[in-house]
């Protein structure tokens, strides 16, 4: 997979009948009519195919399927949307109404604090409206982050106090450390430090299990 599709990437295609495998359920093209921008899944790529989901406008509307690289029309990864400050752009009566857009540029400033500036970007819900500029996120949205980290040991001195500066924000922020061999959820990589424990680590194979 090329660096610029990495996972949590959004992708722009052109139909429905560009994405590959199992057939599509009635509601997927619908739903790429309406936004045609899919995002690329953790699980191991294949040659010259991008794995990606699909969202529909329900919770459990979620596909799993695979886009052909030349389909690709356009992509943006939650950290271009960041250097972009697409939220600035929305309108600004829609943005005051959904919490989690709202706060973007306080979240901005936390990370900013804490050194993670250019490393971050939102996902989930809010990430698709920023990217397709189709309005996804709704009031009771959590915030999704997706932040990049080199090596879970070098952020291990600075993991509590970022946890606990964005606890502070007024939404819910579940964020995802990135790393080269994996991703772990923010809250449960500070839980394991405090119980000397162990975390559930995210890989293109599978969840594991690791150690601190």
């Amino acid at each position: 997979m090329a660096p610029e599709l990495k996972i949590h990437t959004l992708l722009r295609v052109r139909v429905a009948q560009d994405l590959r495998g199992e057939a599509l359920p009635a509601w997927v093209e619908e739903s790429l009519g309406r936004a045609p921008w899919v995002v690329v899944r953790r699980t191991l790529p294949r040659e010259g195919q991008v794995p990606v989901g699909v969202r529909g406008r329900l919770r459990e509307q979620r596909f799993a399927t695979w886009v052909c690289v030349e389909d690709v029309f356009e992509y943006v990864t939650p950290q271009e949307l960041v250097r972009r400050k697409a939220w600035s752009s929305v309108d600004r009566a829609h943005r005051s109404s959904i919490p989690a857009v709202a706060v973007l540029d306080e979240v901005e400033g936390v990370l900013d604090e804490h050194g993670f500036g250019a490393v971050w970007g939102p996902g989930g819900s809010v990430g698709f409206e920023l990217a397709s500029g189709v309005a996804t996120a709704t009031a009771s949205s959590d915030l999704d982050l997706v932040i990049e980290v080199d090596r879970l040991e070098s952020f291990a001195p600075g993991a509590r106090a970022l946890w606990g500066a964005l606890a502070e924000l007024p939404v819910r922020v579940d964020a995802l450390l990135e790393t080269s061999q994996g991703a772990v959820v923010l809250s449960e990589y500070v839980r394991a430090h405090d119980e000397g424990g162990a975390f559930v680590l995210r890989t293109t194979a599978g969840p594991c299990l690791a150690r601190l």
